[in-house]
C-alpha cells in the first residue's frame, strides 16, 4: 500500500485498513533517536479468499545502530494476531485481518547524551514510554 491514500486503497481493492498508527518503542534509542515503524492493520472485506505476496526486509537483521545508538526493532507480520513468515504466500478468508508491523530505524549516538527535553517530548509524544526513558536515557520521570 506504500503512499496510496487509505481512501484510494480501500475504494480500489475491498480491503479495509483498520488502522495505522506509529509503534512506541520501535524507533532505536541514541542522542538521535532512530524513527518509528508503524502498525498497518488491514481487514479482507472483499468477500473472497484472498492471496497476499510478501517480501519484507528487515525481518532478521534490524537497523543497526551507530556510534553507540541502539537497534531498531524488526519488522512482524501476523494473520489474525498470529505471527507469520514476512517472507512468502498467505491466503486471507473473508475478513481475516493482516496486521504490519514495520522495522524501526537505529539511533545515533548514546542514547544519554540525548537532551532530556527531547525525552520528555518523545514520551509526551507517545513515542517512548516514561520506564524506558528512565532505563535507556536516563531520564528520572518520577515527580
Amino acid at each position: 500500500m506504500a503512499c496510496v491514500p487509505v481512501e484510494i486503497w480501500e475504494s480500489r481493492t475491498g480491503v479495509t485498513i483498520v488502522s495505522k498508527r506509529l509503534l512506541p518503542g520501535s524507533g532505536g534509542a541514541g542522542e538521535w533517536r532512530g524513527g518509528l515503524g508503524q502498525e498497518i492493520r488491514l481487514r479482507n472485506d472483499t468477500g473472497h479468499p484472498m492471496v497476499v505476496f510478501s517480501m519484507a526486509n528487515r525481518t532478521e537483521f534490524p537497523a543497526v545502530g551507530l556510534r553507540g545508538g541502539m537497534n531498531g526493532a524488526l519488522r512482524e507480520h501476523r494473520i489474525n494476531g498470529v505471527p507469520v513468515n514476512p517472507k512468502g504466500r498467505h491466503e486471507l478468508a473473508p475478513g481475516d485481518v493482516l496486521t504490519l508491523r514495520e522495522a524501526g530505524g537505529a539511533g545515533i549516538g548514546d542514547p544519554r547524551a540525548r537532551a532530556h527535553a527531547r525525552v520528555a517530548a518523545d514520551i509526551a509524544d507517545g513515542y517512548v514510554s516514561a520506564e524506558a526513558a528512565a532505563r535507556l536515557y536516563g531520564l528520572d520521570t518520577r515527580a
